[in-house]
């Protein structure tokens, strides 16, 4: 009878690509810093800049969810009910996923989708403090009033609650399942029994990501640029 693997008989699997990193990290300090810039320093030009940014890193991971990857396209971790509830019956399915798990999955399409919500609502926004979102003149009183809440009400809270989820989830899997999720964030490569299809993460692809990038980012700035002031 076999014995149980040891770590020389695993294989190393690039999970996540470069690009995947930059914008799991970028994201991160960019949210910090929209909520810094807000409740501490009470700095409305950074927040709304980190607001951009944000909305640029969410516009370019829909784009990289479909080109980037293997581990990082959304085809390889589609939302599924009947997975997440066989993932929650069976204590076993905790150590098979070698990407998002049926709970991440759900986890990344709702930080995405209310990450998104938040950056768009807060482009119809006004503080009643003289700054206003770029999307506001455009934009009638009931619609301004609307998204005013909910970017600094509603949506807010969503994010916070979520974003605490999420970081408890990583934190209990990193501790208690003993499943390095921070450290394969960091360097992309994660110890697997089997071997499986890696993500590409060569010159090309990396160069590939930046354009794109550099492409959403031009259109996310010419198109705020354009709208009238």
């Amino acid at each position: 009878m076999k014995g149980p693997l040891k770590m020389s008989d695993q294989f190393s699997v690039k999970v996540w690509d470069l690009p995947t990193r930059v914008f799991h990290w970028g994201l991160l300090a960019c949210v910090a810093g929209a909520g810094y810039s807000v409740w501490v320093a009470q700095e409305m030009v950074w927040h709304s800049r980190f607001g951009y940014a944000v909305l640029t890193l969410c516009l370019f991971r829909l784009v990289w969810g479909v080109v980037g990857g293997h581990w990082s396209r959304f085809s390889t971790f589609p939302p599924s009910l009947r997975r997440t509830r066989d993932y929650l019956a069976s204590s076993e399915l905790s150590v098979t996923s070698l990407g998002h798990n049926p709970l991440g999955t759900w986890s990344i399409y709702a930080m995405l989708l209310f990450l998104l919500l938040q950056a768009l609502s807060g482009l119809g926004s006004d503080d009643d403090a003289g700054f206003n979102g770029p999307l506001t003149p455009m934009l009638s009183s009931n619609w301004v009033s609307l998204l005013t809440r909910y970017h600094a009400e509603l949506g807010r809270w969503v994010l916070i609650s979520l974003m605490t989820v999420h970081i408890l989830a990583v934190l209990w899997f990193t501790v208690v399942k003993r499943q390095a999720l921070i450290q394969t964030m960091w360097h992309g490569v994660r110890q697997w029994p089997v071997p499986v299809t890696p993500s590409a993460d060569h010159w090309r692809s990396r160069l590939g990501a930046l354009l794109l990038a550099g492409l959403i980012a031009t259109c996310v700035y010419l198109g705020l640029g354009l709208l009238p002031i």
